[in-house]
């Protein structure tokens, strides 16, 4: 079921339009990391990791919000919901397919931008990749946000009875965080999916933003383990 539903997924033309313009978009800033005032610096790779992550991280969202209404409501849409309903399948590997198909989407599109980056820095000259530190930064970081997000429009739409109202609560919810923001409203109890704000450096890593960043990481794992594995 969740090769069924990925599949049906990556045949449609709006998601491979949606993916287009996140790697041209992508790759145009990516050029331009670290270029500030005319002044031009190495396209090192926390730099590229960077700027890839927060430009494909928009549309990660746009696609999980988009496709988890589509598998919500993929049978109903149909007319096919009372016999799926009535098949012998437990709900909960139905969801669980869901899940796991935009799971595994997310987890492929991270990693295309992950190229995208290294094919910038190879156009540009600079061949120290860096590979790990691409590594936790989007799959320690950014994908673990997009994951939460994924089951966040999931829940919305299984909630909800009307799938264009689950689209709007869940983009509603994300434009109501820099909304708050600008009213002063900071603590991150109640700013769903922001994480702590944390700064990387060849120097020292992420240093001391390390339990920020990866604390959720380190369950049943030694402090000293993922400390070391992320700094």
């Amino acid at each position: 079921m969740t090769r069924l539903r990925f599949l049906n997924i990556v045949r449609e033309v709006p998601f491979w339009a949606i993916t287009l313009i996140m790697i041209v978009l992508a790759v145009l800033n990516a050029r331009q990391a670290g270029h500030t005032r005319g002044s031009s610096v190495w396209p090192v790779t926390y730099l590229m990791a960077a700027v890839v992550s927060g430009e494909a991280a928009l549309f990660l969202y746009v696609i999980a919000t988009l496709y988890a209404g589509e598998l919500m409501w993929r049978e109903r849409d149909v007319h096919f919901d009372q016999i799926h309903d009535a098949l012998p399948v437990p709900s909960w590997v139905n969801w669980c397919s869901q899940f796991l198909s935009l799971a595994f989407l997310e987890f492929i599109l991270i990693a295309i931008v992950m190229f995208c980056g290294i094919a910038v820095q190879a156009s540009l000259g600079y061949f120290n990749f860096e590979l790990p530190v691409y590594f936790k930064e989007l799959y320690l970081i950014v994908f673990p946000e997009v994951l939460t997000f994924v089951l966040f429009a999931l829940f919305v739409q299984t909630m909800l009875s009307n799938k264009f109202a689950g689209h709007a609560v869940v983009i509603g919810t994300t434009l109501l965080v820099p909304i708050l923001y600008r009213y002063g409203m900071e603590n991150r109890l109640y700013l769903f999916g922001e994480i702590a704000p944390y700064t990387y450096s060849d120097m020292n890593g992420y240093g001391h933003f390390v339990r920020r960043c990866f604390g959720p990481c380190s369950i049943g794992f030694p402090a000293w383990g993922y400390w070391e594995c992320c700094r």
